[in-house]
């Protein structure tokens, strides 16, 4: 396919850029690269290692690990953390979009984004696929890094906007596979032309003013990067990428080589938006030195730049809108003093205490941060008490930053943060030891092997149980998506005398709610108990109530299920009893009994819901 040439286009083109880099695309080695920078990459590998992890966790994950094997089937690359194997595009799509679900990988600021998430499950799904050793994985996951970052000082160069990090660092993707598959310099220039032009040119404000599982682009950019490779092998073209070959760019290409951009990246301690982190820090300053406890703080105000301020949500409903929040986690660090990746997730969402201290949370636009921004993030909290006292912090950064960088021993602990409640110890400091000593694996298949799902247990695995616990608190949202735009006439229709309808279907699902957890209780406090079914009776009690209470009721009493869940010691979700019908089951088993229950009922209400319109909207 080297034959191939471009067609004129209205910029001047640089022979010496496009040259230059696609010959670091396929011939950088791993001793061609600096000491400091080899160490970078491997904090990055660990980083990024925990971070995957832990985003498996999460809703996000999986319904994009069950998509990728739906839709991009194959046998050519793993899922990581859940073992099912897809096309090394479905694949990677997977592994990035776990990635970006955690929001703790690492960053470069002048960017406005992330390589690494873009750029390491592409090298892992290559590494796999073509049985690399440790030094070549590294040395390709460099080389992305080093690609996507120039690529995204470019674009934001050329093109006005903040684009998500998926629009730019699909290059990084693609030129990792470009070397994966061999490409010649032009079919690598048509890689990067494609991914370019196909990558999800985004716009990253709109989801931080509407939280979402779009997140950064960066799942979606990743697969398009591999994708673009693949099609320049085939002899598909591309236009030239306007980030590598223009003429107003060809200064950021110029270095390639010769400064290396991954040492001014930034690593996350927290588990929220990076522009969110100075507040929190701050926040957490105020409250160590003047021994705050959270029922004395009345309220906080934030000084910041002005895009943090459009981290607004206070109340989030998931994860995604907790992460694009600064009042969130700012209570929730001023409730336990830190910031834990647990915060992000139920049952803390569900904290009410943690909310109503988020509603009392002030932010304030500040012109002199404001004009440090985006070379610095800061912020400065000011905080009253109940009893009128007010306090104030410094302007604080974000820790993790090249000024103010975390240890190997801080990675260290973020890691173990991040995987304890998914892999056992022995599995887990397996992959740590893989990720610190990676250029000596003879098989980038070892490190893949350590990412395979949880190891099951009698109670289930921590990774089951938190899931479980996730869909507990998603299923009232998609019951009120559901009825809230219904009329009283049609939640209270019913076809025949015995169909129950759509208020009495709410209705039960708000009354059986304690009935389930005094089943848990009991099963708690006694031996293999036998437990009664309950039946069409409950429906009854609360069915003249309108649709907003009842949705209500069943909104607080999912609440309370979760909070009693949430406390259990995983062995206590083991703990058995004899159900009326069911027979023999365990907390786990009726846990997962009561989704089905969800599921059953909304289904009812969907079949409702196509019956009264037959009959009405005819």
């Amino acid at each position: 396919m080297g034959g191939l040439t471009f067609a004129t286009t209205s910029y001047p083109m640089q022979s010496t850029t496009r040259g230059g880099v696609t010959e670091f695309v396929h011939q950088l080695g791993w001793d061609d690269i600096p000491s400091d920078v080899q160490e970078m990459a491997t904090r990055c590998l660990l980083d990024l290692a925990g971070t995957l992890v832990a985003g498996s966790g999460t809703e996000l994950s999986q319904i994009v690990r069950d998509a990728a094997t739906a839709i991009y089937g194959g046998d050519e690359a793993t899922l990581l953390l859940d073992g099912r194997r897809a096309s090394a595009p479905g694949a990677v799509w997977a592994n990035a979009s776990s990635i970006d679900a955690m929001d703790m990988h690492d960053g470069y600021r002048l960017a406005k984004g992330h390589a690494g998430v873009n750029v390491f499950p592409a090298a892992l799904a290559a590494g796999e696929s073509y049985a690399w050793d440790g030094r070549q994985f590294l040395a390709a996951l460099v080389m992305g890094y080093e690609i996507a970052l120039r690529a995204g000082l470019a674009l934001h160069a050329t093109a006005c906007d903040y684009h998500t990090s998926g629009a730019w660092g699909a290059l990084g993707a693609a030129a990792v596979f470009a070397r994966a598959l061999g490409l010649t310099a032009e079919e690598t220039r048509h890689a990067l032309g494609i991914a370019e032009y196909h990558g999800p040119r985004s716009q990253m404000m709109r989801v931080i003013d509407a939280p979402t599982m779009l997140k950064d682009g960066s799942g979606w950019g990743s697969m398009a990067g591999v994708v673009a490779a693949r099609l320049a092998a085939a002899g598909f073209t591309g236009a030239p990428a306007i980030t590598v070959e223009a003429e107003e760019v060809a200064p950021l290409w110029a270095t390639l080589g010769s400064e290396w951009l991954m040492r001014e990246l930034y690593f996350k301690p927290l588990a929220c938006c990076r522009w969110a982190q100075p507040a929190v820090e701050a926040a957490c300053a105020v409250i160590r030195e003047h021994r705050l406890r959270p029922e004395q703080i009345e309220e906080i105000k934030v000084y910041t730049f002005a895009a943090a301020t459009r981290l607004a949500v206070a109340r989030p409903a998931n994860t995604e809108q907790a992460q694009y929040s600064l009042p969130y986690p700012v209570a929730a660090a001023a409730m336990a003093g830190r910031l834990d990746p647990e915060q992000m997730l139920q049952p803390a969402l569900s904290d009410e205490r943690i909310l109503a201290l988020a509603e009392r949370v002030e932010m304030i636009f500040d012109p002199e941060l404001e004009a440090r921004f985006p070379a610095e993030a800061l912020a400065r909290v000011t905080m009253r008490t109940v009893g009128g006292q007010t306090v104030s912090s410094g302007v604080y950064g974000a820790r993790g930053d090249p000024a103010n960088p975390l240890a190997n021993g801080e990675i260290d602990d973020k890691f173990t943060r991040l995987t304890a409640p998914y892999l056992d110890e022995a599995r887990r400091e397996a992959l740590r030891a893989a990720c610190w000593q990676a250029a000596e694996l003879q098989d980038v298949g070892e490190l893949v092997a350590l990412f395979g799902p949880p190891a099951k247990t009698s109670a289930g695995s921590a990774q089951r149980r938190h899931a479980l616990l996730q869909a507990l608190a998603s299923a009232p949202a998609r019951i009120r998506q559901a009825v809230e735009p219904l009329a009283d006439a049609q939640a209270g229709w019913q076809p025949d005398g015995e169909t129950w309808s759509i208020r009495m279907t709410v209705a039960h699902l708000a009354h059986a709610e304690p009935l389930f957890r005094e089943r848990f209780r009991r099963m708690l406090a006694e031996e293999n108990p036998l437990v009664p079914a309950f039946g069409p009776e409950s429906a009854q009690p609360h069915s003249e109530r309108s649709i907003g209470a009842l949705l209500r009721a069943f909104e607080e009493e999912r609440q309370q299920t979760i909070a009693l869940l949430s406390e259990l010691p995983p062995a206590a979700w083991s703990r058995t009893a004899v159900h009326e019908t069911l027979g023999q089951t365990t907390i786990l088993r009726q846990v997962e009994n009561i989704l089905d229950h969800d599921v059953a009922h909304l289904g009812q209400v969907v079949e409702l819901q196509q019956k009264w319109a037959a009959l009405y909207q005819a």
